[in-house]
């Protein structure tokens, strides 16, 4: 290609240099805080750090002289810090002015640039290049414990452009990550309003009632009490039909239901004749995973799909609402309650590991129960509240993957940027 020329870690621009980390960063140092015994540390360990999000996602406050013996690596704003235990797993993270003077464990490489010479939030980007973790894989030892020495990260291999266009490198990718992150806020925050209003409107309701005791706790004064048995129908397969006439069979197996969506959409097309087993299901029903750990889970989804009928995994409870009586939508949201999830749980019977929920303890189980029309109401609002998770969870993946691409191109010098001014 005209204008790049060939290095040691592939193409780069012709006025690029290779440098190796340890050329372009500080020292940095050592302390020990049991020597200040009452004084109060925050101490970020491996565990502190998130490869998802690549940052600082908690630390632990001591005493100087409680602190562990891992605590002994001094870090500053806007040093780097990169996990040499595990290294693959990518536990890396830009230190904060909260973190400032503060320590992290001796299992982090800390690296603090040279400012003249390199951009501390390029260098953190570098490192999460495919690039840098295959590179730096190769000096792994240790096969239950793999882990590198701080000197195998400094001496890895880095494209070095000029400052300004690092700079500007940096902060195209910085602007990505930071839409990645507001995306992700948002899914915690929806998430956590998810599970408040599920307390909410699963004991009071959407009209303002007066609450009356009941042996599940409060309900709206208008509300029922009643077994699920009562107010749903648990699908079996009619007498007399014949799948076999049809030479292929929907067939849902466990890996397809999902646990954080309302609709199973997805099936296995099987051939009829070789259909040995199977739970008899139609379009329509509400599949609730009965077998530790996909119940624990929340595996359940509602079968959407063309067929009329089809067959499940055996693992698999289906059941359907009686129309005008109960909305299916209402009982999925109900069944996804921790304290009613716990509760079932702790109701599941057989050897450990193999545990089941059985359709008569499911059945048993006493539920709030308004009117149809409620139950409809109470099912939008959560529904409303899904498609919003969903749809910045669907874009959170794209931006991921603009990311990963744009880490590459960048990071290789096939787009450039060197001339891109910033407002």
């Amino acid at each position: 290609m005209t204008g790049f020329k060939q290095t040691d870690i592939g193409t780069l621009p012709e006025d690029w240099e290779v440098r190796e980390i340890k050329d372009l960063v500080l020292d940095t140092e050592t302390r020990n805080p049991q020597k200040k015994p009452t004084k109060k540390i925050k101490y970020i360990d491996v565990s502190s750090v998130s490869n998802q999000t690549f940052s600082v996602i908690s630390y632990q406050d001591y005493l100087g002289k409680d602190a562990p013996g891992r605590a002994r690596k001094v870090v500053y704003k806007n040093d780097v810090i990169f996990a040499t235990v595990r290294p693959t797993l990518k536990r890396i993270a830009k230190i904060s002015q909260e973190y400032n003077n503060e320590y992290c464990s001796t299992a982090f490489c800390v690296l603090r640039v040279d400012k003249n010479k390199l951009d501390f939030v390029f260098l953190y980007q570098y490192l999460l290049t495919n690039f840098f973790v295959k590179e730096i894989a190769k000096h792994q030892t240790g096969a239950s414990y793999p882990a590198v020495r701080d000197d195998d990260v400094k001496k890895t291999k880095m494209p070095y452009p000029p400052l300004n266009e690092q700079s500007n490198i940096a902060k195209i990718l910085s602007i990505i990550q930071s839409a990645i992150e507001t995306q992700e806020k948002i899914i915690q925050t929806t998430t956590e309003l998810k599970k408040a209003l599920m307390q909410k409107f699963f004991t009071e309701g959407l009209r303002g009632e007066a609450q009356k005791e009941t042996e599940i706790g409060k309900v709206p004064k208008s509300w029922e009490v009643k077994r699920i048995e009562e107010v749903y129908d648990f699908t079996s397969k009619p007498r007399g039909i014949n799948w076999k006439k049809t030479k292929h069979v929907p067939f849902i197996p466990m890996e397809l239901i999902p646990d954080d969506n309302l609709f199973v959409r997805d099936f296995e097309s099987r051939d009829a004749d070789d259909l040995s087993s199977g739970t008899y299901i139609e379009n329509g029903d509400l599949l609730i995973a009965k077998i530790t750990p996909s119940f624990e889970n929340g595996k359940q989804a509602i079968v959407d799909f063309e067929h009329k009928f089809g067959f499940a995994t055996t693992e698999v409870i289906p059941i359907n609402e009686k129309e005008r009586i109960s909305n299916k939508h209402y009982l999925y949201y109900y069944l996804l309650k921790n304290d009613v999830r716990s509760m079932l749980t702790g109701k599941m019977e057989g050897s450990t590991g193999r545990q089941r929920l059985s359709k008569t303890v499911l059945g048993e189980t006493l539920i709030p129960f308004p009117s149809c029309k409620e139950q409809a109401e109470i099912s939008e609002m959560f529904i409303k509240i899904d498609n919003k998770i969903h749809f910045c969870k669907t874009k959170a993946v794209s931006l991921q993957s603009l990311f990963k691409s744009m880490l590459h191109h960048l990071m290789t010098g096939q787009i450039r940027v060197k001339e891109l001014k910033f407002s």
